[in-house]
């Protein structure tokens, strides 16, 4: 008996992942800090009202000092977009990728993320 997959057969090319566009947004800040923090992405998967929600929680961390502090957080459907883009200045939607980059440099930009990076350089740089 001949086992065949039951599987559907998936594209060749993978279609770009909201966790892969938020790591690429992100990576700049270890190279600005020589490695000290990092940005990094938690995924997870839940039904929420019947339908699988994605959600991605995005954090800068000092690995030397086992340091994680939320920046913030991403939530889609199935499809990368729309997205619900939430942390402490509220939560904005992000229709596309470009919307998406222009939302995430504000808040990469803002006085506060400055600030808990001036700070964490202050005190874990060697």
């Amino acid at each position: 008996m001949t086992t065949a997959s039951l599987w559907p057969a998936l594209p060749a090319v993978k279609p770009r992942s909201m966790r892969q566009m938020l790591l690429e947004a992100g990576v700049g800040i270890r190279d600005l800090t020589n490695g000290l923090i990092h940005f990094q992405v938690a995924t997870s998967a839940q039904k929420v009202d019947k339908q699988l929600k994605f959600f991605h929680y995005c954090t800068i961390s000092v690995p030397l000092a086992a340091l994680s502090f939320p920046l913030f957080q991403v939530r889609t459907e199935a499809a990368p977009f729309p997205a619900e883009v939430t942390w402490d200045g509220g939560t904005q939607r992000a229709e596309n990728e470009d919307h998406l980059r222009q939302l995430l440099a504000g808040i990469f930009q803002s006085e506060q993320s400055k600030t808990l990076v001036y700070n964490l350089i202050a005190n874990f740089s060697e």
